[in-house]
């Protein structure tokens, strides 16, 4: 069903998001990845940028998580200056 929903809507955030959850569950760890990657083109946000750091952690990726950090305080930090 998620497949379908990227296919349908493939420029919302949600069924990408969905499926990275979806995959990580499963254990499928590199389709987590680009499910979350291709969620945060279309809408980043810290807490998307911490998710796929957080994949990255599994799959022993440090220097994929620690890109990822730095995006999610950058992002965290605009949000809180334009406030």
């Amino acid at each position: 069903t998620l497949k379908m929903a990227v296919s349908v809507f493939p420029q919302r955030i949600e069924p990408y998001a969905g499926l990275a959850e979806f995959c990580l569950e499963g254990g499928k760890l590199p389709e987590a990845r680009w499910y979350a990657q291709k969620s945060i083109e279309r809408m980043p946000s810290p807490e998307g940028f911490l998710f796929l750091a957080s994949i990255c952690d599994k799959l022993k990726d440090e220097r994929g998580a620690a890109e990822a950090r730095k995006y999610a305080k950058q992002l965290s930090e605009q949000k809180s200056e334009s406030r």
